[in-house]
């Protein structure tokens, strides 16, 4: 294959200057008391904790929302967002809260219904609801539904549970609930219990009844206590089926001090409508969690066990084995992380705990169809048709694959990051971190054209972390540097702003990047479009903002239409925040020293002049927040004063 190289005839380095236009505030708010912290969640409520009340003020106007004097002197580690909604929990003195961000009502306290401990909370999207469980005291257990809307409980159970796994709503009427030995389905607006099952005929001999089952039970929940549970839940959309997955992570610890962890996943399948189970025995399968593919009138079932893995299908009727010798399954090397389904079969990744594999699996046969796995560099993130073959990207490498032979169609695989790959029409921009050079892969006949190869080199020993297509070039982008490569091939511009030394100042900045990365890492999954990016790895690359987006996955498109009131109004401010976000902004906000004091700096991307600025002093303790998707910023000015900015 060959490279063409595109000579560069231009490169300038600029520094930070010295003074720029200082940006005027929009409006300043006052609040009742000396202010301890201010932060933008993820879903976009601002609110500001003082000695005398915790406040929530409109980004836009900067009028008090609400104010709850009820929590004064909060810290901001006291309060946490709910996965996939806008409800904040609050902790303090012994008491957890939950509260409304819309109008600043405490929803729930654990402290006013008598619970000791909180064991299990999650809200429920189509009953508009919060569901919590914990602990009335010694031996006594309640489950209670609270009403997102007037805060009342619309029922109590006071059934020894024991430990919950997970619940999950059929529709907005009824809920599965999932508990170490029982499966319930229960009314959402009574709490009545429609029908209860045993999890399996060990949970059957545990919970039998007579003085041995319940010392046996209270034997295994005390030991469950101590064991880490995954559950997953699998619904056969055209079938009265559902499946339940558990992984369990088991430690020994040896004679010398040792400690060893293994895992097994079970799965147990059971009927809709009655909630008997269908299989004699669940299936159990070594490792952890990998894929689960419902296939025909099988489930596929792909864990991830490390080195060495079997796979195998199941006949939903009976649970039995289909695939390999005598239905045992078939080993596969690594362990299951995703699976890319196409018209001619399923694209397996797999990985052990230095390498990737690709194999290409025909689920009918219960065959892989490569004469050999295919290794590669990283973790593969990124998955896109390229004509009849794959292009994907992993943490160090991207190349294209042949799914009919286990052939890379690239010589040699270029080495880059799924952060630094973009689209652009067919073609695939390609950066490399190290080298700082840029390359144009033509995803429809694999051919490499290199377009940037004289380098760039960022300073305070950075490298390229982003990539973004613009439409007079390719701009390369890290916390304190930024470049523009032209389409065809020049450097336009580099840029450099001198980072504060504290770190502790870029905390707030890379709060708000990683929110707004976790709406664009969203939108790019949850769209149809060409990108396959792997869900979990949004959560963990933008911890930030996945806790909205770790449960917008299950709320973005199917159940927003459905939910009502509180739940609602959380899915469409979380739609209104993703929207926002895919449309491309022309300015990026870093932070810089200019000599002075600290400053967030608005720098035009396809200029790299610097627009505007806004001052921040340079107290030890950093006195601002940034909601990098309204484009907003807030500045303390005083004990008691924030102004706020329109970038």
């Amino acid at each position: 294959m060959k490279l063409v190289t595109i000579s560069t005839v231009l490169f300038f380095y600029t520094v930070f200057p010295s003074a720029h236009a200082q940006l005027n505030p929009s409006y300043t708010i006052e609040s009742s008391g000396s202010i301890n912290f201010q932060t933008v969640t993820a879903s976009g409520s601002w609110l500001v904790g003082s000695d005398g009340a915790l406040a929530a003020y409109n980004q836009q106007d900067g009028k008090k929302m609400w104010e709850n004097e009820g929590l004064s002197g909060l810290k901001s580690d006291q309060i946490t967002e709910i996965p996939g909604s806008s409800l904040l929990m609050i902790q303090q003195n012994n008491n957890v809260q939950f509260l409304d961000p819309f109008t600043g009502e405490v929803r729930f306290s654990t402290a006013k219904q008598g619970l000791e401990e909180l064991s299990f909370h999650q809200l429920m999207y189509l009953s508009n609801s919060l569901l919590v469980a914990g602990n009335k005291g010694k031996d006594k257990q309640a489950l209670m539904l609270v009403d997102l809307s007037t805060g009342q409980v619309r029922w109590t159970l006071e059934e020894k549970f024991g430990k919950i796994i997970t619940a999950n709503e059929f529709n907005k009427d009824e809920m599965l609930l999932v508990t170490l030995f029982h499966v319930y389905r229960l009314q959402n607006q009574s709490g009545k219990i429609v029908w209860k099952e045993t999890t399996s005929e060990s949970a059957d001999a545990l919970t039998g009844g007579g003085a041995l089952g319940a010392a046996l039970g209270a034997m295994a929940e005390q030991m469950a206590a101590n064991i880490t549970f995954n559950l997953r839940y699998y619904e056969q959309p055209e079938k009265d089926l559902f499946i339940i997955g558990s992984e369990v992570e088991n430690k020994q610890t040896t004679s010398d001090g040792k400690t060893t962890i293994t895992y097994t996943n079970n799965y147990t399948a059971f009927k809709l409508s009655s909630g008997k189970r269908i299989w004699k025995q669940p299936i159990e399968m070594k490792g952890k969690f990998g894929v689960v593919l419902f296939h025909n009138d099988d489930v596929l079932v792909l864990p991830d066990d490390g080195n060495r893995t079997n796979i195998n299908a199941f006949d939903l009727s009976t649970g039995e084995g289909k695939w390999g010798k005598k239905g045992k399954g078939i080993n596969l090397k690594g362990g299951v992380y995703d699976a890319f389904i196409t018209p001619k079969g399923i694209l397996l990744i797999s990985g052990t705990k230095n390498n990737t594999f690709l194999n290409f699996l025909d689920p009918q046969a219960g065959v892989l169809t490569f004469e050999k796995p295919l290794k590669v560099g990283g973790e593969v993130v990124k998955l896109m048709p390229a004509g009849e073959h794959f292009a994907f990207v992993t943490t160090e490498e991207m190349n294209i694959l042949n799914p009919a032979t286990g052939e890379l169609l690239l010589e040699k695989s270029l080495s880059t990051t799924p952060d630094l790959t973009a689209l652009d029409g067919t073609h695939l921009l390609v950066a490399d971190p190290k080298k700082g050079t840029l390359t144009k892969v033509n995803l429809q006949n694999a051919q490499a054209e290199t377009l940037f190869a004289a380098g760039i080199k960022f300073e305070e020993k950075e490298s390229p972390t982003r990539i973004e297509v613009r439409e007079n070039g390719y701009l390369l982008t890290s916390d304190q540097n930024l470049a523009l490569i032209s389409k065809t091939g020049t450097l336009t511009f580099h840029k450099y702003f001198k980072a504060p030394r504290e770190s502790g100042w870029k905390q707030a900045l890379l709060y708000a990047q990683a929110a707004r990365a976790a709406y664009i890492s969203a939108n790019a999954y949850y769209a149809a479009g060409v990108l396959k990016s792997s869900a979990p790895k949004v959560s963990e690359e933008d911890a930030v903002g996945g806790a909205l987006v770790q449960g917008l996955g299950q709320v973005y498109e199917s159940i927003g239409d459905q939910a009502q009131n509180f739940a609602k109004k959380s899915i469409e401010q979380a739609r209104a925040r993703a929207k926002s976000t895919t449309q491309s902004r022309d300015f990026m906000l870093v932070l810089a020293d200019n000599g002075k004091e600290f400053a967030l700096v608005k720098v035009n991307k396809n200029t790299g002049e610097t627009e505007a600025e806004i001052g921040l002093g340079k107290d030890k303790e950093p006195q601002y927040a940034v909601d990098e998707i309204t484009n907003r910023v807030f500045r303390k000015t005083s004990a008691t004063a924030i102004a706020s900015y329109q970038l």
